[in-house]
C-alpha cells in the first residue's frame, strides 16, 4: 500500500506502524526499527502527541530486542527523564525495563519496576501482563507461592479481556505448579483450558504457547506417557525466534523427565547443552539447575574458517568450511533466494510458512505445498555443501554456524555504542571499511532485499552519529 499512500500522512503512519509490528513479531528487529522510525517522523509531521508517543514506545521496545540490555536501560531512563510525568507511554516503558531486568537476572529490580507500573494506574491489559512479569521474578527468587498467585491474577485479568495472551501466564502457572509439585484447583484447570482455546486462535507465538500449555494440562492430569516427548519436539518451534522460551521449555522437559525417570531427559540435556542462555534463565530458582547441568555439555566453539561465511556487501560470495563455493546456475533457482533470505534473517532462521510466502506469494501454504520447500533445501545441501549447516528445525529452517558481513557490521555498531575514545574510533573505522564495500547484494531485485538496503542506510547513518555522540555507558 505504501506507494499509493504518498500523500496520505495518516495512512502512511498506520502502514509503517503495522509493518514495524509485523516484522518485530517474526524477529526482523532491524527492519521493524526502520519502519517505526518512519512512523515517528510522520507522527511528528501530523502533530498528534498520542501518535508520537505510540511510535516512540514501539521504537524503544524494538531497541530492547536489538541493543545491549544495559544500554537499553540507560537509554530508556534518559528518554523518560526528558518527558513529562503524564507522558502516555511512561508505564509501558517501565514494563519493558522490568522485562530487561528479568533477562539480566536482576529480579529485585524487575519487581521494583513492576511495582511502579501496578501502583501507577496501569490499564487492565498492562496490569495483567505486568503481573505475569512479576510472577516470573518471584519464581526466579524462589518465592513459588507468591509467583503462583501473581500468575493467577494475570491469567484472570487477560481472560476477562478475552485476550489470546492469557495463554502466557497460564503456561507459567502450569509450569511452576508442575516443577514445584503444587496442585491446581478444578477452577484453575478450567481457566487454563479457556486460555488454550484463546491462545490457539491468536498470533503465532500464542499458538505455540497454547500447544505447550495443552501438554502441561495432560501432565497435570497424570496422562504423561507421550507428553514429555511431544514437549521436547514442540520446543523446536521456539528455536531461533523465541530463544528464552526455547530454553525454558527444554529445561522444563529435562526437569520433569528427571522426576519421572523418563528417557527424554538425555535428549533434552543434549539439546539444552547446544545453546547459551541469558542470566535470567540460568539464575531462575526452579529452572536454573537444568541450565547449569547442560552447561558442561556445551559444544566447543567451531574453529575460525569453518561453517558458512557470506559476503553480502558490494557483491555476493559464499564459502563453506573455508572453501569458496560457486553458486553458478543456482542464482536462477528459487533455492538461491531461499539461501539469500536465510542469510539476511536474524539468527539465520525463518519459519517455513514465512519462507513459503516469500518465495511463492501467490500460492496457498498447506500440508501439500510446504513440501516444495524440502526440494529447495535438498538442492542447497547437495549443490552448495550445506548439509552440515542447513537444519530442518521443526517449523523453521535454520542455517547453523553462519556469519555475514552485514551481521558483522551490526555487531560492531552495537559495540561502538558502549565504547569511547580510541576504542570507539577503531570500531567506527572498521564499520566504515565494511560500508565502503558498497550496496547490499547489488543486481538483485527483490522487495525484501530492498528493505534490508534501507536498513543498511540506517546503520550507515548510525555510524556517522556515533562519531560525535557520547558513549551510552
Amino acid at each position: 500500500l505504501i506507494p499509493d499512500l504518498s500523500g496520505e500522512s495518516m495512512g502512511l503512519y498506520l502502514a509503517s506502524i503495522a509493518l514495524g509490528a509485523s516484522y518485530r513479531s517474526v524477529g526482523e528487529h532491524g527492519l521493524a526499527f526502520m519502519y517505526f522510525q518512519k512512523a515517528l517522523k510522520i507522527a511528528k509531521r501530523i502533530g498528534l502527541d498520542r501518535l508520537v508517543a505510540e511510535a516512540e514506545v514501539n521504537l524503544l521496545l524494538t531497541k530492547y530486542f536489538i541493543s545491549d540490555p544495559n544500554v537499553f536501560i540507560k537509554e530508556t531512563r534518559r528518554f523518560l527523564s526528558e518527558k513529562p510525568e503524564d507522558y502516555p507511554g511512561r508505564l509501558w516503558i517501565h514494563f519493558y525495563i522490568g522485562d530487561t531486568y528479568c533477562f539480566l537476572g536482576k529480579f529485585p529490580k524487575a519487581l521494583e519496576e513492576a511495582r511502579r507500573v501496578l501502583e501507577g494506574g496501569a490499564d487492565e491489559l498492562l496490569r495483567a501482563v505486568t503481573l505475569r512479569q512479576r510472577g516470573n521474578a518471584l519464581r526466579a527468587l524462589g518465592e513459588v507461592d507468591a509467583a503462583l498467585e501473581s500468575y493467577r491474577e494475570s491469567l484472570r485479568g487477560l481472560l476477562e479481556l478475552s485476550h489470546a495472551h492469557s495463554v502466557v501466564p497460564g503456561l507459567e502457572l502450569a509450569r511452576t505448579a508442575l516443577l514445584a509439585d503444587r496442585k491446581l484447583s478444578r477452577e484453575e484447570l478450567s481457566l487454563l483450558k479457556t486460555a488454550v482455546y484463546l491462545g490457539s486462535r491468536g498470533p503465532s507465538f500464542e499458538r505455540i504457547c497454547a500447544r505447550e500449555l495443552g501438554l502441561y494440562l495432560k501432565l497435570l492430569s497424570g496422562a504423561s506417557s507421550d507428553a514429555l516427548a511431544k514437549l521436547l519436539e514442540l520446543s523446536k518451534r521456539y528455536a531461533g525466534l523465541y530463544q528464552v522460551n526455547y530454553g525454558m521449555t527444554l529445561a522444563t522437559a529435562l526437569l520433569l523427565a528427571l522426576k519421572g525417570r523418563h528417557p527424554v531427559f538425555f535428549d533434552a540435556l543434549e539439546e539444552l547443552g547446544k545453546e547459551s542462555f541469558s542470566p535470567g534463565c540460568t539464575s531462575d530458582a526452579l529452572l536454573g539447575p537444568a541450565f547449569k547441568a547442560a552447561r558442561a555439555l556445551r559444544p566447543k566453539v567451531v574453529p575460525e574458517g569453518e561453517g558458512v561465511r557470506a559476503r553480502l556487501l558490494g557483491g555476493f560470495s559464499l564459502s563453506v568450511d573455508g572453501a569458496p563455493v560457486d553458486v553458478g546456475e543456482l542464482r536462477r533457482r528459487k533455492s538461491f533466494w531461499m539461501l539469500v533470505y536465510l542469510l539476511l534473517a536474524p539468527k539465520h532462521a525463518l519459519t517455513k510458512e514465512r519462507l513459503f510466502r516469500m518465495l511463492w506469494p501467490e500460492e496457498r501454504y498447506s500440508d501439500k505445498t510446504r513440501f516444495w520447500l524440502y526440494s529447495l533445501a535438498y538442492d542447497l545441501r547437495k549443490r552448495l555443501r550445506l548439509g552440515d549447516y542447513l537444519r530442518n528445525a521443526g517449523d523453521s529452517y535454520v542455517l547453523d554456524n553462519t556469519r555475514t558481513d552485514l551481521e558483522e557490521l551490526e555487531e560492531k555498531v552495537k559495540k561502538a555504542e558502549l565504547l569511547e575514545g580510541k576504542e570507539r574510533a577503531k570500531l567506527l573505522k572498521e564499520c566504515s571499511s565494511l560500508l565502503s564495500r558498497g550496496e547490499l547484494l547489488p543486481g538483485l531485485e527483490d522487495k525484501y532485499v530492498d528493505e534490508y538496503r534501507e536498513y543498511l542506510s540506517l546503520l550507515s547513518q548510525r555510524v556517522s552519529e556515533l562519531s560525535t555522540e557520547p558513549p551510552m555507558l
